[in-house]
This record gives C-alpha cells, structure tokens and sequence, in this order.
C-alpha cells in the first residue's frame, strides 16, 4: 500500500480547461494536474481590487480631512470599515482563484481519471485519484503469539503473488492492539530492496523466521 494517496475533487463548479495526465502516467511534484477555466472569477476579483484601492483612498483623504477638523472621527472610522470590507472580498476571491489550479502535492503517477476537458464536475464529484508509488509498505496481519519474538527492524521474506518474486521486507511497525476475535495483530513491512514492478495493491505471503532461542 502506498504511503500517500489522495483522490483530488474541487467545489469551484468551474469547466475544466486543463487535465493533462491520463491512467498509470507519472508527474513530479509541483506539476499542473487540473486547471478550471476562471475567467469570471479573475474579472470579479479585478474589479474588486479596484474597489479596495478606491476605499483605501477615501479612507486617507477622510484622515486628511479629519486632521484639518473638516471630518469627524466616525467618519473616519466608518471608511476604514468600508477600506477593511474591501479588502477581505479581494482575499476571499484571490483565495478562490488559488483553487483554480490544483499542482501535485508529491511525486506519484495518475491512478485514474475520473473526468475529462472541458466538463464541470460538481463539488464532491472526483476528477483524479493519485499515488505516490516511490515508498510502498506491505500490510501484514500475523498471529498474535508471536509477539513474543517479533520486533522492530526484524527481517522477513515476501513472495509477491502477481510476479512471483521474493524480495527482503522488514518489520516497520508492530500494531497497538490485538484483534481478540482472530487472535491476530497488524503490522507494516517495509522492502530492504523493492523491485521496480512491484505494485501498489499487489498481495503475497510472508515468511519469518523466528530466533531458535
């Protein structure tokens, strides 16, 4: 299983322009993996800026103002309200056209695409599913009676079904609790030296070879 996945949506309800990776692809981190056509949103917060630049002049010509006694302080303090009102709608929209680009937060490959150019997906529909596959841990679940020799750093063999390889593992993590039912507990394996074509979502045994004493 890899150690990052992540299935990217986004509640812009914007039509896609950009969606440049397709199914097993891999990017680097920082890459563009969609973009949203924002036109709208850039001409709104345009206009917003402008309104902000426009009530932070009339705040500091009502200071001028003030300090020659031809404005009183409230009308001082109702501009700067009207200033600070125009420069959280210029956040809250620059905020939104951040979202308007989603880059690869890791290096990984494309596990699936889930839409296409130029759809609008709605807010929880998913567009991509990634993986970083360039650290993979293998999930074992073990008797619980050998906890009394397993440990941390232990090494073990792990025959992988799909390729047929043994490859070297050892013991990342042991699990906190015990599953009374099966009488079994979790651990995390992690490969000493791990094939290129071994994937995420593969499955194998694993062998152990417990001390003599």
């Amino acid at each position: 299983k890899p150690l990052a996945e992540a299935q990217i949506t986004a509640d812009l309800g914007r039509r896609i322009l950009e969606l440049p990776w397709r199914d097993g692809q891999r990017f680097t981190k920082g890459d563009l993996l969609v973009r949203f056509d924002c036109e709208e949103l850039e001409t709104e917060a345009r206009a917003a800026r402008a309104a902000w630049r426009g009530k932070k002049a009339a705040h500091a010509n009502t200071v001028e103002l003030n300090r020659r006694q031809a404005a009183g302080a409230l009308s001082v303090q109702l501009a700067a309200a009207d200033a600070d009102k125009a420069e959280a709608e210029v956040m809250a929209l620059e905020a939104r056209l951040k979202r308007c680009a989603i880059v690869a937060p890791y290096n990984g490959r494309v596990v699936e695409r889930l839409a296409s150019p130029y759809e609008t997906p709605g807010p929880t529909q998913p567009i991509l599913r990634i993986v970083d596959d360039s650290n993979l841990e293998i999930q074992l679940i073990v008797p619980s009676r050998w906890l009394k020799w397993l440990r941390e750093g232990m090494e073990f063999a792990f025959q992988v079904d799909e390729t047929g390889e043994t490859v070297r593992a050892r013991v990342g993590r042991i699990g906190a609790s015990v599953d009374p039912v099966s009488q079994s507990v979790r651990l995390a394996g992690e490969f000493v030296s791990r094939p290129p074509d071994v994937l995420s979502g593969m499955s194998g045994t694993a062998v152990f070879e417990p001390p003599t004493r």
